[in-house]
């Protein structure tokens, strides 16, 4: 897999070589990876506003029951829009071979947890705007920007 810059300041990880007449500008896999995850934020940020609700989707557990396979989507418009891949490259997670986002771990709700990073990348140093309210507290953290349900 190699990461191309685009005029249109997006960024794409290939698997194969874009064809003669294309733009993109390949990059190293470090740069490429920072740049990638910067343009899925934005994307994201344009999907999905704070206090709006992620669903999530179990796809698969392994047979130990250490790791998951969720998927993450929006309802934007009234439809259903997939945004696993986004989410993955946002927040580094490993895209299975189903398509669907690999979460490590057990014993707590990984959906939650899928949400709850997501909002802590996008968000990093908090919303300016607070988005609910924690312990009685307006609530800034990027952590619980976005409410999380499964389907």
């Amino acid at each position: 897999m190699t990461y191309y810059s685009y005029p249109n300041d997006e960024v794409h990880n290939l698997s194969f070589t874009p064809g003669e007449g294309s733009d993109g500008v390949k990059m190293s896999n470090a740069a490429g990876k920072v740049a990638r995850q910067k343009y899925c934020i934005r994307e994201l940020k344009k999907l999905i506003k704070p206090g709006s609700t992620v669903y999530t989707i179990l796809r698969n557990v392994s047979r130990d029951g250490m790791s998951r396979q969720i998927d993450t989507v929006i309802v934007r418009k009234g439809k259903i829009q997939n945004i696993t891949q986004l989410v993955g490259d946002a927040t580094y997670t490993r895209i299975g071979k189903h398509g669907s986002l690999v979460v490590g771990g057990y014993g707590m709700d990984m959906g939650f947890a899928v949400t709850y990073d997501l909002g802590c990348f996008m968000w990093p140093k908090g919303t300016r705007k607070a988005h609910g309210r924690r312990n009685g507290s307006p609530d800034h953290g990027g952590g619980y920007t976005f409410r999380q349900a499964w389907l």
